[in-house]
């Protein structure tokens, strides 16, 4: 009988999210900056898609290091401590966790067998072992 192992799935905490926007920020600054100026755009030439990463990152900076890993200890009181070291409102840090654990969720979901490649398998392991 050969053993199965379930894949492990892969733990997303919101540090990695955190590196994530920081990347996406990196690249988009480098993208507009003018050929042979270095020169960063002003706050009037920035599209909505990059003050959402902006406000994002500022969000997750103004989050500790325990609650970038474990999102589950934010309750109200941090919720509004993180909005207001943000410069942000308490809907969007609540607004920015959901989204964070609907994408873990469709993660989990992704990474989980079905139901049918479950029983196929408990088939196949037993299969010997009626005929005994």
């Amino acid at each position: 009988m050969v053993a199965r192992v379930a894949p492990r799935l892969p733990e997303q905490s919101l540090e990695d999210l955190r590196q994530a926007v920081t990347q996406a920020r990196q690249a988009t600054v480098r993208m507009r900056r003018q050929p042979g100026t270095g020169r960063r755009p002003t706050a009037d030439e920035l599209t909505e898609a990059e003050r959402h990463l902006i406000r994002t990152q500022a969000i997750l900076d103004s989050m500790t290091a325990q609650e970038r890993r474990c999102a589950d200890v934010i309750g109200p009181s941090r919720l509004r401590r993180i909005a207001a070291g943000s410069g942000t409102g308490v809907d969007q840090v609540r607004d920015l966790l959901d989204r964070h654990r609907r994408s873990c969720r469709l993660i989990r979901q992704m990474y989980t067998p079905p139901q049918k490649q479950v029983i196929l398998n408990w088939l196949l392991d037993n299969a010997g072992r009626h005929g005994k």
